[in-house]
C-alpha cells in the first residue's frame, strides 16, 4: 500500500461538479489531496468549485485524462456509460485510475472504457447538499466502496480522509443499498408534501402548514436518533388505537394517500409488534 504522501502526490481530475464532485473536491482538497482540474458540461459549475478550492478548470475531456492520475466519474447513473463511450476513444492518457460515485452500478462498468484502469465505486450513502465549505457534508457518512485491490485501497484513503464510515459492498447487493436511500432520503420529501397537503385541506394555512410539517417530521427524526426503531416511534398504530386509524381511513379514502397510508400503517405495526391488532382491518380493505 501507498504511503499517505504518495497518496497525496497523485493529480486528481473530478469530471462533474455537482453536490458529490463540488463537495468531493473542495473537502479532499482541504486534506491536502491534489485536484488538478475540474470538468462540467457547464462551464459555471466547474468555476465555482474550482475557485473555492482553488485550481484549474478544464473544457476537453481528453485534456483531464492527458493530465491526471485519477479521475472521479462524478455524473449521474445515466451519465457514465456515454461518458464511457468517448474515454474509449482516448488514445493518449495519463490516468491510472478510473472511480465513479455511482450506488447503484458496479465498478465493473468503468471496464467499458476499454483502458488499462484500476476501478473502483465509492459511494456516500446520504443526501448530499449543494457545495458546502463550512461543514463537511461526508462525516459520519456510510460510503459503500467496492473495486479493484489497488482501487479499494485508494478508496480506504479517500474515506478515511473525508471522516465517513468504510463498508465494502457487494455489487450484487448495490440495487437495493441504492433503494435504501430512496427511502430514507427521498421519500421523506414525499412525506412532507402529503403532510403539508392534508394540513391544507384542513384549514391550515400553506404557511403554517409547511411549518408544522417541518416540527413533525424534525422532531420525529431527532426521537429516531435518541430512541431508535420502536422506541422512538409515536401516534395510533403504536399505541393499538384501531378506532383512530379506521376514522383516518374513512377520511382519506376519497384521496390519492389512501394506500400509501395503508401500506405505511401496515409496515409500521409490524415495527412495533402490533400486526395482530390490525392484521383483519388492513386485509379487509384491500380485499374490497
Amino acid at each position: 500500500m501507498m504511503n499517505d504522501l504518495l497518496w497525496k502526490n497523485l493529480d486528481i481530475g473530478i469530471i462533474g461538479a455537482g453536490r458529490v464532485g463540488g463537495n468531493l473536491a473542495y473537502w479532499l482538497s482541504r486534506k491536502g489531496w491534489r485536484i488538478k482540474t475540474v470538468f462540467s458540461k457547464t462551464t459555471q459549475s466547474a468555476e465555482k468549485v474550482a475557485n473555492a478550492i482553488p485550481t484549474g478548470i478544464s473544457d476537453n475531456l481528453q485534456n483531464v485524462f492527458e493530465n491526471c492520475d485519477v479521475a472521479f466519474l462524478t455524473v449521474n447513473d445515466s451519465a457514465i456509460v456515454p461518458l464511457l463511450d468517448r474515454i474509449q476513444e482516448f488514445s493518449k492518457y495519463k490516468v491510472k485510475t478510473l472511480a465513479h460515485c455511482s450506488g447503484l452500478l458496479p465498478s465493473s462498468i468503468l471496464g467499458l472504457a476499454g483502458l488499462d484502469f484500476a476501478k473502483v465505486s465509492i459511494h456516500p450513502h446520504a443526501p448530499i447538499p449543494r457545495l458546502s465549505t463550512k461543514r463537511n457534508p461526508f462525516a459520519d457518512v456510510l460510503f459503500g466502496i467496492e473495486g479493484d485491490k489497488f482501487g479499494e485501497e485508494f478508496a480506504i484513503e479517500i474515506v478515511s480522509d473525508l471522516g465517513g464510515i468504510l463498508h465494502h459492498i457487494d455489487p450484487a447487493q448495490k440495487v437495493l443499498y441504492h433503494a435504501s436511500g430512496v427511502f430514507g432520503s427521498n421519500f421523506v420529501y414525499v412525506i412532507a408534501s402529503v403532510a403539508q397537503e392534508l394540513l391544507r385541506e384542513s384549514g391550515i394555512s400553506e404557511e403554517l402548514s409547511k411549518k408544522t410539517a417541518q416540527i413533525m417530521i424534525s422532531r420525529a427524526l431527532q426521537n429516531f436518533i435518541d430512541f431508535g426503531l420502536p422506541d422512538g416511534m409515536t401516534g395510533p398504530v403504536v399505541r393499538g388505537d384501531i378506532d383512530t386509524v379506521q376514522a383516518h381511513i374513512s377520511a382519506l379514502k376519497n384521496t390519492p394517500f389512501l394506500k400509501f397510508y395503508i401500506e405505511g400503517c401496515r409496515i409500521a405495526a409490524k415495527v412495533a409488534g402490533k400486526e395482530k391488532i390490525f392484521a383483519e382491518l388492513f386485509d379487509s380493505i384491500i380485499n374490497e
